[in-house]
This record gives C-alpha cells, structure tokens and sequence, in this order.
C-alpha cells in the first residue's frame, strides 16, 4: 500500500507538509477508537498523521479492553510496545475462544483446560465476560467459563496463600489477606478489591484511635 494512497487529509497530501494540525489529530484519534482491531490495523500504516494517533490509541485499547493481566507484559508495557503487546494479547484471546469451545468436547477437555491454566490470569478478562454471558445462546460458554475461572482462581489462591506464608514480614495481614485470598477462590466472579481496601481502611481507623488513647498494639481495649 502506496503511503498516501488511501488519505486524503491535508497533513498526508504532501509529504513536505507540515506536521498534522492538534485539530486534526483529535478527530483521527476518536474515529480510531471506533473502528475494529483489523481495521485499525490497516488504519495506522496508510500515512503519517495515522501512524501519530495509532501509538497513544493502541495503549487506549490496551486499557479498555484488559483489565488484567501477568507481569509477562511489562517489558512492552515500558518500552511503548502497545501495539505489539495488544496484537499479542488478541491473539492469546483468540486462542482462549477456541479452548472454551473445546471445553464442551470430552476428548478435547484436558488440552483446552491446560491452555487457560498456562494462560492464567492472562485469559481472565475473556473468561469473566464469558461467565456473564447472557444470551440464550451463550449456556454453553457461560457454564464452562464458570468452570475455567474457578479452576483458574483456585490455583491463583493457592499460590498467592503459599506466597504469603513465606513472607515473615508481612506476619500482621496474614490473617485478612488469607482470607480474601480463600474468599477469591469461593466467589471467582466476585470482584473483592474494595473489601481489601475497606479492611486497610478500618485498620488505619483503628491504628489512629489507638494513637489517641495511647494504648499499644496487642493490648485490649475497652470503652
């Protein structure tokens, strides 16, 4: 595909032109969001005001699209490699589809649940939309994504409860990080992020009054 062939904004006729106007790179940028990934793709390499939007969109659908994710991204993620890491991921995800369908296939069940339990929390986001599947069409995929993301979540409880025992300094949030750790694996559709928070909250809370009563740590308070 020729560089100019397929725009004709004022910044692309002229290969001497001066740089895209800010104007004209916003309008470019809100349609890139609109368009598919295929799309996009072809989008981002037809001239040069395209190719300046398509880095800082990539990131954007990045964003919008994953929620969560492995620290196996973060060395695309801090070099800028954002279209990389999203063709990557949406090639992943495609392979995911593919596993859950196979899910349904007794001779194909153990080779697509070994696929999501080497994807891990990779394959979460594609799962949990999944599990929340309304259509009557979508029984299948909504039972067995249910099924992967407890098998998933168990496995990453256990694994973060064996992390937390091996870390003595962190003797005091044993207890409440446990817990929602076991409670993860129980409700894996459950997003328990704000209990967290809420927990560290009261702690603070607590710590303060504490302070003001001037009363230590492992003593009993009473009113």
């Amino acid at each position: 595909m020729a560089e100019t062939e397929s725009c004709n904004a004022p910044a692309c006729r002229n290969p001497d032109s001066a740089p895209p106007a800010e104007l004209e790179l916003d309008i470019l940028r809100q349609l890139l969001k609109l368009v598919d990934y295929t799309d996009a793709c072809n989008l981002s390499v037809t001239c040069r005001a395209w190719k300046t939007v398509s880095r800082e969109i990539w990131q954007y659908r990045v964003g919008q699209r994953w929620k969560s994710g492995s620290n196996e991204w973060d060395s695309l993620k801090s070099e800028g490699k954002w279209f990389d890491l999203y063709a990557q991921r949406h090639t992943l995800d495609q392979a995911s589809e593919k596993a859950l369908k196979e899910m349904a296939w007794p001779t194909k069940r153990d080779a697509a649940q070994d696929h999501f339990l080497a994807c891990g929390v990779d394959c979460m986001d594609i799962l949990t939309a999944g599990a929340h599947a309304q259509g009557p069409q979508d029984v299948g995929r909504r039972y067995w994504s249910r099924h992967v993301l407890s098998a998933i979540q168990t496995r990453v409880s256990a694994l973060g409860l064996e992390k937390l025992m091996s870390q003595p300094w962190k003797a005091d949030k044993r207890i409440e990080k446990g817990a929602l750790l076991i409670a993860q694996a129980h409700y894996p559709l459950s997003d328990l992020s704000i209990v967290e928070r809420k927990i560290d909250m009261l702690g603070e809370e607590l710590k303060r009054r504490m302070l003001e009563r001037g009363v230590e740590g492992g003593r009993e308070v009473s009113d």
